[in-house]
């Protein structure tokens, strides 16, 4: 089995517009940012466990957010699908679009792992794409399973609805549209059937794996309330969220919490902002408007949960409640129109009840 490289030797991400950063942060140019040569940063992304001893060792440099994990039957190389983030670019307006990838990797326990991009059809240059480009993508990788004789693997796509199939060089070589949200896929390869759960959708899609089709969905007991139904796509679906249906609020905010990086998404463009009470005083709240800058600098993605009862939003308080995030499905998310005020109402509700359960703070 063989996946296409597509990484830096110091696994960061690179394409034909990027530069490989990592040389002023640990490389021949760390000096120049204050730093020393040759430090690293531990990233232990898979663990490898000696069953004869217990052992335990680690596969590093491999992404940010490793989702599913499938062994191909006849070689025993380790796969493993995820997102990866291109968080060393500094401000939104360069991240518009493309501030991660969906990737597959490949390895051998204690060798050098592969990589290939589950989306090649984007070439990352336009936030935005076509309709049919765009049912193409594949968002918030959950599942992988293999055929037994491993010429191809199915990979559930939570974000944008569907299953693509994969050949055993990397290569996309089909493209199943499924219910909402799957995650978890098996396969009767015998059979030539698959079962995919849809989790949003509350169903089960049973699926031809030589004609790559469904062959019929079957619904189960969901008692999910509809405020969730209703808004939980505005945090998940990468179709309605995105330009390019590869990314979502739940990129960064990974099942409603973090992806523990930082980013800077600040815009050089941007004009200073006047925000009431972006100071968030402790106490009651003055209705005071303070100026808030477009520069941010490095800041931590902060978790969904619980911090609607903590007044504003964001560090520095310069979103007064989630509908102000309204503009960040066009700035950052790449869509060319921003969801409605009814949209971001649904989206709110779902949040209030499902992420972030005590009561908002009065204001």
């Amino acid at each position: 089995m063989s996946l296409i490289v597509r990484k830096s030797a110091s696994g960061t991400w690179l394409d034909d517009n990027q530069r490989d950063w990592s040389s002023f942060v640990s490389g021949g140019l760390a000096s120049a940012s204050g730093r020393v040569a040759g430090w690293n940063l531990a990233d232990n992304d898979v663990a490898v466990i000696d069953t004869s001893s217990l052992a335990v060792s680690y596969q590093q440099r491999l992404m940010n957010i490793n989702m599913a994990m499938a062994i191909h039957p006849p070689s025993g190389m380790v796969t493993v699908v995820g997102t990866d983030a291109l968080n060393e670019v500094r401000y939104e307006p360069n991240l518009r679009g493309r501030f991660i990838k969906v990737m597959v990797t490949g390895f051998y326990p204690g060798g050098t792992p592969v990589f290939a991009d589950l989306n090649p059809h984007l070439d990352y240059r336009s936030a935005s794409v076509a309709p049919a480009l765009k049912a193409q993508s594949i968002g918030d990788p959950r599942g992988m399973a293999w055929r037994q004789d491993g010429s191809q693997a199915f990979i559930t796509g939570m974000g944008s609805n569907n299953v693509v199939v994969m050949d055993s060089s990397g290569n996309r070589v089909g493209h199943i549209p499924v219910g909402q949200g799957p995650t978890g896929i098996a396969l009767n390869d015998a059979a030539g059937v698959g079962y995919v759960v849809n989790k949003f959708s509350g169903s089960v899609s049973v699926l031809d794996l030589n004609a790559r089709q469904v062959l019929k969905t079957m619904a189960y007991h969901d008692p999910t309330p509809a405020v969730i139904k209703a808004g939980r796509p505005f945090l998940y679906d990468t179709m309605l969220g995105s330009g390019t249906g590869h990314t979502s609020c739940a990129s960064c905010h990974v099942d409603g919490k973090t992806d523990r990086l930082a980013w800077d998404l600040g815009d050089p463009r941007g004009s200073f902002t006047a925000v009431r009470d972006a100071d968030n005083f402790t106490g009651a709240f003055s209705g005071k408007m303070v100026n808030v800058t477009p520069m941010k600098g490095p800041m931590l993605t902060q978790t969904l949960q619980d911090i609607g009862r903590h007044g504003n939003l964001h560090w520095r308080g310069d979103k007064t409640d989630l509908a102000s995030f309204s503009g960040t499905f066009v700035n950052l998310q790449g869509l060319d129109t921003a969801p409605s005020a009814a949209g971001m109402a649904k989206f709110k509700a779902f949040w209030t009840r499902s992420i972030c359960r005590p009561t908002p703070i009065a204001r």
